[in-house]
C-alpha cells in the first residue's frame, strides 16, 4: 500500500498534468463510436464509469455495453489536437478531424 508521501506525489503529478485534447474512438464488439474531448484521459474514465453504472447518455452505446456485459469495449486515442491552435482554429480542427475519423472508421458519433 502506498504511503502518504507517494499519494501526495501522485495527486500533485495529476494536478500538474496538462489535459490533452483530441479525437477518440470507443470500440465495442460490433460498432465504433468517435468523439472529441478536451481531456482524453478524463473522457476515457468518464465513459467507462458511466457505462459501468448504466447511466450513459448515449442509449445505443449503453445498450451495446449491456448486451456484451462490458466485454470487448476499449478506448483509443485516434489523434491529439495540436496545442498551439487558437480557439476558432481549434473548433475547425475538431470538426474536420472528427468527420474524417467518423468516415474512415464507419463509426457512429459518441
Amino acid at each position: 500500500m502506498p504511503n502518504e508521501a507517494s499519494r501526495r506525489e501522485v495527486r500533485r503529478d495529476y494536478k500538474e498534468t496538462t489535459p490533452t485534447a483530441g479525437v477518440f474512438a470507443l470500440h465495442g464488439p460490433a460498432v465504433i463510436w468517435v468523439g472529441f474531448s478536451r481531456d482524453l484521459r478524463a473522457m476515457e474514465n468518464r465513459i467507462m464509469f458511466m457505462l459501468g453504472m448504466g447511466s450513459s447518455m448515449n442509449k445505443a452505446m449503453q445498450a451495446a455495453f449491456k448486451a456484451a456485459s462490458g466485454k470487448g469495449f476499449r478506448f483509443e486515442t485516434l489523434e491529439e489536437q495540436p496545442k498551439d491552435l487558437r480557439p476558432f482554429a481549434a473548433e475547425e480542427w475538431q470538426e474536420a478531424r472528427g468527420t474524417y475519423w467518423l468516415e474512415k472508421l464507419g463509426a457512429q458519433k459518441a
